[in-house]
């Protein structure tokens, strides 16, 4: 992924940066990485590559929370209150990725959808994924994905206090 990313930037003379940016492995999951940071703050896409079982990890939530437009490969259900083309962009393999960052970046319209997209999805990251409201689903059950093959019962089934 990263390599197939580097070569559409160098291929269409884009900037940007296609890898680590922060510490590998136990160091770049438990410090703060300034580098990190600034990456995501810098660039108006982010590209995310989630790994079988890992779906949903936090690199999706801190790409939406940037404000950069996210671009994610397939997920089994989008996280809570994401919707693909209003609030998250998915491809479905790496042409369409090169042929959607280009659209993105250089089309009049595609940049309009750009900052629509990434706004829309920053305020899913602020208002619907943030640690309470994680605990909060996970707790009550609530916006479990029930249009799988193996929905998830809530945890609870009772009404809040008023």
């Amino acid at each position: 992924m990263t390599q197939a990313v580097g070569e559409a930037m160098n291929k269409h003379n884009l900037t940007g940066t296609a890898g680590l940016v922060s510490e590998r492995g136990k160091k770049g999951r438990s410090t703060v990485s300034h580098a990190y940071a600034n990456a995501l703050l810098e660039h108006k896409i982010v590209v995310v590559s989630q790994r079988d079982f890992w779906e949903d990890h936090l690199r999706l939530m801190e790409g939406l929370m940037s404000g950069a437009l996210v671009m994610s490969d397939p997920i089994t259900h989008l996280p809570a209150g994401l919707k693909e083309n209003e609030s998250i962009v998915i491809y479905n393999s790496l042409e369409e990725l090169e042929q959607k960052i280009l659209y993105y970046l250089r089309d009049g319209t595609g940049t309009q959808d750009r900052l629509r997209i990434s706004q829309a999805g920053r305020m899913v990251a602020l208002n619907e994924h943030q640690g309470h409201h994680r605990y909060e689903r996970l707790m009550l059950g609530e916006n479990w994905p029930r249009d799988q093959k193996y929905p998830v019962a809530p945890v609870l089934n009772c009404p809040r206090d008023k």
